[in-house]
């Protein structure tokens, strides 16, 4: 009886939701990211619609990333909200919203690096990021506490720097652990001239840091500490350069 409640009040919830526009889906993104990224012309529901996904600049102007189509659904048993997201016809992310949390099935989400440092705020953001960001995932779990387990690849691929013209830096990789309230980080090169090595973390509070080093060619490696400013320091030795953050 009470498994027939909730499934009731589950799809009264999805018929209301149904009848919600897109315009929503843009609300909810907004919010969840200060009005940095947004869905702009969007159409449909906020069950099934589409938009383009857009990164707002300093001066709040919309610059387009590229099309996104999502869908939610309900799973009865076990009882969950699906939700995937698609782009260009390809499926993107696949997620769970289950009462203990929300399940990463699979996520797997390219996006160009110039558009996306647009939407942020801090100051290395300005160095001029070019290439593309690739981020996947086998699976992945948070409780509503925001308790984690799981893993996240990050890889900046054909990666080079504005404010470095005429050099590109290769493909590099963040590995991102979850386990409980903390995130551990691992940045390394994967094909690269310059080579990244640093590890840190993210603790329960948000508070990120990270530390390592950066070697290569001394024209470009050694000039770090000028553009980064207190995020990288010589190391006394030609063409290797200590980064930290904060």
């Amino acid at each position: 009886m009470a498994f027939r409640f909730i499934l009731f009040a589950c799809l009264t919830a999805a018929l209301f939701v149904a009848r919600l526009p897109a315009s929503w889906m843009d609300h909810v993104v907004s919010e969840l990211t200060e009005g940095r990224v947004r869905l702009a012309s969007s159409e449909g529901s906020l069950w099934q619609g589409r938009a383009m996904l857009a990164a707002a600049d300093p001066q709040r102007h919309l610059i387009a990333v590229r099309p996104l189509e999502w869908r939610f659904g309900i799973q009865a048993a076990p009882l969950a909200v699906s939700f995937e997201l698609h782009g260009s016809e390809r499926l993107l992310a696949s997620l769970l919203l289950r009462p203990a949390g929300v399940q990463v099935r699979s996520l797997e989400i390219d996006l160009p690096l110039a558009s996306l440092t647009q939407a942020v705020s801090h100051p290395v953001a300005r160095a001029g990021w070019q290439g593309r960001l690739d981020i996947r995932s086998a699976g992945l779990f948070c409780n509503w506490r925001g308790h984690c387990d799981g893993r996240l690849i990050a890889d900046w691929l054909d990666a080079a720097l504005d404010i470095v013209p005429g050099r590109r830096f290769g493909d590099h990789r963040l590995n991102i652990a979850a386990s409980g309230e903390a995130l551990q980080l691992h940045l390394h090169s994967l094909d690269s001239e310059f080579r990244i090595e640093a590890r840190g973390a993210i603790d329960s509070g948000g508070q990120f840091a990270l530390q390592g080093t950066i070697e290569g060619d001394p024209e470009i490696v050694d000039r770090l500490p000028n553009i980064m400013d207190r995020n990288a320091r010589p190391s006394g030795q030609p063409g290797r350069t200590r980064i930290q953050f904060p």
